[in-house]
């Protein structure tokens, strides 16, 4: 039984919706109520006259360790249940890392990576490899610095692997063009294979067509 110690100079007694007090005793007790009779039980006893925030809570605690001691004891099997339900985590500070990011990460990719389109959304959690550029001569980028000083950023390829946690296989995604007018391509990995094949082959004529 849990001993509750009286809150000097305690406030006016709290309203509860049941949601809240449902986590009020989880809070307290970590137990678990499910919103069935036992928590309208204990609701009751929460919304009785008390004279202070201190008596209020004794009686809530008090009215739930009724309750659990009046509960069938568990079988094995809810026990463990219950055991692994405490161990399971529901709330992440938002600058944390995503803790399944690192569960069956490819080795091509690295945690500086990774892309979130809403963070801790499964779903849109994706691996990133580095990103490898090629410039393209004949597309004009910037032009940088000031006059006398001046310099030009052609447009470019960045082509990388990248991979929802929940797909089997990276895609390889090239993007080109120049900052702020890229498009996009992404490919399967049978589809860039077919493409690499085909570009080589695509050289070899031309070589060929040179020798003559």
């Amino acid at each position: 039984m849990t001993t509750v110690t009286p809150i000097p100079d305690s406030p006016a007694p709290r309203r509860f919706t049941y949601v809240q007090l449902a986590e009020y005793l989880d809070e307290v007790l970590a137990f678990e109520f499910d919103g069935g009779p036992a928590l309208k039980r204990i609701m009751a006893v929460a919304k009785g006259t008390h004279p202070d925030r201190a008596a209020q809570h004794n009686a809530i605690i008090a009215a739930a360790q009724e309750e659990i001691a009046a509960m069938p004891a568990e079988s094995p099997a809810e026990l463990a249940l219950r055991e692994m339900q405490e161990q399971q985590r529901f709330r992440y500070q938002w600058n944390a890392d995503c803790p399944w990011m690192d569960k069956n990460r490819p080795a091509w990719s690295k945690p500086e990576n990774d892309r979130y389109l809403v963070k801790f959304s499964p779903g849109t959690c994706r691996w990133k490899s580095q990103v490898y550029r090629l410039p393209r001569h004949r597309v004009f980028g910037t032009v940088n610095g000031s006059p006398g000083d001046r310099s030009v950023t052609l447009g470019n390829y960045e082509i990388y692997l990248r991979q929802l946690i929940d797909e089997r296989d990276p895609h390889i995604r090239i993007e080109h063009g120049v900052e702020g007018d890229r498009d996009l391509l992404d490919l399967e990995l049978d589809e860039a294979a077919d493409l690499a094949k085909v570009v080589l082959l695509l050289l070899d004529l031309a070589h060929e067509s040179d020798a003559q």
